[in-house]
C-alpha cells in the first residue's frame, strides 16, 4: 500500500461579488480562469466581461494576475492592467469591469491536504512508460524527477484549462481523465505541445475517476534541460514529430475509408 503524506499545496481563495451577491470559490490548482465562455473556472454571465477574461496563477510564491486582452482591462489599487500580468498581494480586491460591480478578491494560502508519497526510481519507472520520453537519456530524467511532483486530482477536478498557458507536462500514472467525449487513461502525456511551442493548452482535462494520479512536471524544468541539451532538444522534436505525421496518417486514411462511394451509399 502507498504511503500517505500531508503536503501543503499553494490555494486561492476566491470572493466573488456580482452586484451585490457574493460567493466564496476555493481552487488548489495553478490556473483559475475567468471569463464569460463556458468552461471557465469563474464563470460570470455578463456582457461587461470578455469570453477570456482573465486568469490567476497560483504557485507556491503567490498569486499572479494576467488579463488576457478583455476588452475592459483590469484595476486595483491604482493599477490598470491591461494584455500584461502582474503579482497580487493576497488579499487584493480586482474590478473586472467598468461600474465596479463585479469584483474578485484574491486570498493565497498553503492548504494541508493528504498527497502520495512516491520515490525517485517510482518516478523514474513512470517516465520510462511513455513514448514522449524515450529521447531522455537517464540523467535528463532524473533531473526531472528530481523536480516533479505527484499530484492527487478527484473526478470532475480539472488538470488544465484549454487557452491558458502550458504550465506543467501531465503524466498520468492510474486513474482516467476525459477530454472532450474522449478518455485517456495510464501512460498518456497531456500538455506537451504547449510546453515545447511555450504556447498555451489546447483542450481541457477533467479528472474521470474517484482518484487520478498525476506526476507533474513543471514547463520551467522542461524548458531549462531542453536549452542547455541541444541535441536532446533536436531529438524530442523529431520524436513529436513523427507522432503528428503518424496520427494525421491515421486520420486520413480514416477521412478516405469513409468517404468511398460505398460507404456513402449505405
Amino acid at each position: 500500500k502507498r504511503r500517505q503524506l500531508v503536503k501543503l499545496v499553494p490555494t486561492i481563495t476566491i470572493d466573488l461579488v456580482i452586484h451585490n451577491e457574493q460567493e466564496r470559490l476555493e481552487f488548489s490548482q495553478p490556473i483559475v480562469s475567468i471569463g464569460r465562455a463556458l468552461g471557465n473556472d469563474i464563470l460570470i454571465l455578463d456582457s461587461q466581461i470578455s469570453r477570456k477574461h482573465a486568469i490567476f496563477k497560483v504557485d507556491t510564491s503567490g498569486i499572479t494576475l494576467r488579463d488576457l486582452g478583455s476588452s475592459t482591462g483590469l484595476r486595483f489599487g491604482k493599477t490598470c492592467l491591461k494584455d500584461d500580468e502582474q503579482k497580487l498581494r493576497s488579499g487584493t480586491k480586482v474590478i473586472l469591469c467598468p461600474n465596479n460591480d463585479i469584483t474578485v478578491t484574491a486570498h493565497w494560502s498553503l492548504v494541508e491536504k493528504q498527497a502520495e508519497f512516491v520515490t525517485m526510481i517510482e518516478k523514474l519507472l513512470w517516465f520510462r512508460t511513455s513514448r514522449f520520453f524515450d529521447p531522455f537519456c537517464n540523467q535528463n530524467l532524473v533531473d526531472l524527477a528530481d523536480s516533479s511532483s505527484l499530484r492527487i486530482y478527484e473526478e470532475g477536478e480539472v488538470l488544465c484549462q484549454q487557452d491558458t498557458p502550458a504550465t506543467a507536462l501531465l503524466l498520468i500514472n492510474s486513474g482516467k481523465v476525459q477530454i472532450g467525449e474522449e478518455t485517456l487513461g495510464d501512460g498518456k502525456v497531456l500538455g506537451e505541445l504547449g510546453i515545447l511551442t511555450k504556447s498555451n493548452y489546447r483542450e481541457t482535462v477533467v479528472g474521470h475517476a474517484p482518484k487520478t494520479l498525476v506526476l507533474v512536471t513543471t514547463s520551467d524544468s522542461i524548458n531549462d534541460l531542453l536549452d542547455q541539451d541541444a541535441q536532446l532538444a533536436r531529438a524530442l522534436l523529431v520524436s513529436v514529430s513523427q507522432r503528428l505525421q503518424f496520427l494525421a496518417s491515421d486520420f486520413n486514411l480514416c477521412h478516405d475509408y469513409l468517404s468511398t462511394p460505398q460507404l456513402v451509399a449505405k
